[in-house]
């Protein structure tokens, strides 16, 4: 996220923002690879990722420090706060159905799951808020939140931050056989996406069309906030980087994350418009130290430098995909019916199959495998290199309205009332 600089004002360093210079100019470094194409942007040598790395002034505050959500857990509603939907393990089929028949509220869930420590949680249309074990699907807990909660719930440190009708968001404690009520907050609108988090900060979208703002907020004070309010179209879900958060809209935004200091635009890019799928966040990338892949009603996928938001290629989906997915090689597209693989080095398909309808879950990506969940009820597992179907025996009693979450061995789908727990084999 930072580039190392010198020999200004009597040849002091200083630290800068990649988006704020331009290199040019540099010679082939030291073990660079023999008859190559430096043409190609990865063997440029104007690259930052060629550049030497140097310690950080420990003078200065430190860097956030990413780390991987607790095993099991599925906290966010892309997995992660880069929203690469690359999980550590998914189930190997055939997959059994293990639990289900304890796991049912008065009416249909309508938030997407989420799965902190022993719990798999959701929100009903019946006003409450379940959590059922992830073990053996009996009931933990209901909190009765009087209304309905259509987002994801967000879990961090044994904590669930949930956005409800009505402007507003609780925060929720597990306490094993009831849910305790840490908070209650007033939101500056309705929110529009799942919260996320970097370190003691918590970010959500809130509010619609001239309303519409991101709104960041301090984890020990949820009074102290601050607000970015330039987009001008509801939020999807953002992403984030190192120190630097992603918003999605109308346009698509890159911002300093320490909106304390004020608002640090770092760049926007004028080629993407009308965002249909949240942005994925990858460190380190295949061509630049960091990428991010983004999608537009156009049905153009990007692929950018996201430290300065330089474009890196562009694939022609087709159709506006609503959802994307990242491992090693590949960026995985979904919508329109479609599941297809993009190499991340060129940009080029891989591979395309027909989902047979819209995909309600997925894609969650692994090296080797993507598994995606369908609104008709039916789970595919792709082999991940080839897109060959590995399976798609798992056909659920009715349809998937929203999310499911994939924990280790587990995935755990809703239908109508019920959640059911499909356990892969060993």
């Amino acid at each position: 996220d930072w580039l190392l600089g010198c020999c200004i004002n009597d040849n002091q360093n200083y630290w800068v923002r990649p988006a704020y210079v331009t290199i040019t100019g540099n010679p082939n470094p030291p073990g660079f690879p023999a008859n190559v194409d430096t043409s190609q942007p990865q063997w440029d040598p104007n690259n930052p990722r060629w550049l030497p790395v140097f310690p950080q002034d420990p003078a200065l505050a430190p860097r956030p420090i990413p780390t991987a959500p607790p095993f099991g857990d599925y906290p966010l509603a892309r997995y992660d706060r880069g929203n690469t939907g690359r999980v550590p393990a998914l189930p190997r089929p055939p997959l059994q159905s293990s639990w289900g028949g304890l796991s049912q509220a008065a009416q249909v869930f309508v938030s997407p799951l989420a799965v902190s420590g022993p719990n798999v949680v959701s929100s009903s249309q019946d006003g409450q808020i379940y959590s059922f074990n992830r073990d053996s699907g009996t009931q933990r807990w209901r909190f009765n939140l009087a209304t309905t909660a259509t987002l994801a719930p967000a879990a961090q440190d044994n904590l669930l931050y949930i956005p409800y009708t009505g402007n507003k968001m609780v925060v929720l404690q597990d306490a094993g056989d009831r849910a305790n009520v840490i908070s209650t907050v007033d939101l500056p609108g309705a929110a529009s996406t799942s919260p996320t988090f970097l370190n003691d900060v918590i970010f959500l979208g809130t509010g619609d069309g001239d309303a519409t703002d991101l709104v960041a907020m301090r984890r020990e004070n949820l009074a102290d906030r601050r607000v970015f309010n330039e987009p001008t179209s509801r939020l999807l879900q953002p992403a984030i980087g190192q120190e630097t958060i992603y918003v999605p809209a109308n346009r698509l935004w890159a911002l300093d994350t320490n909106l304390w200091r004020g608002t640090e635009l770092l760049w926007t890019q004028p080629d993407l418009n009308n965002l249909t799928a949240p942005p994925v966040y990858i460190t380190p990338g295949v061509i630049r130290n960091s990428e991010l892949y983004a999608a537009d009603q156009s049905g153009n996928i990007y692929a950018l430098d996201a430290n300065t938001g330089a474009r890196i290629w562009i694939h022609p989906f087709g159709t506006p995909a609503t959802v994307l997915a990242v491992n090693d090689n590949y960026l995985f597209a979904a919508g329109g019916g479609i599941i297809r693989a993009i190499s991340r080095l060129s940009g080029q398909a891989v591979w395309s199959q027909q989902t047979g309808g819209q995909l309600t879950g997925g894609p969650w990506v692994t090296a080797d495998r993507v598994m995606v969940a369908t609104q008709g009820g039916t789970i595919f597992v792709y082999d991940a290199l080839t897109g060959t179907v590995v399976d798609s025996s798992t056909v659920l009693p009715g349809p998937i309205n929203v999310a499911p979450a994939v924990s280790q061995e587990w995935i755990f789908v809703p239908t109508s009332n019920t959640i059911f727990g499909y356990r892969g084999q060993p």
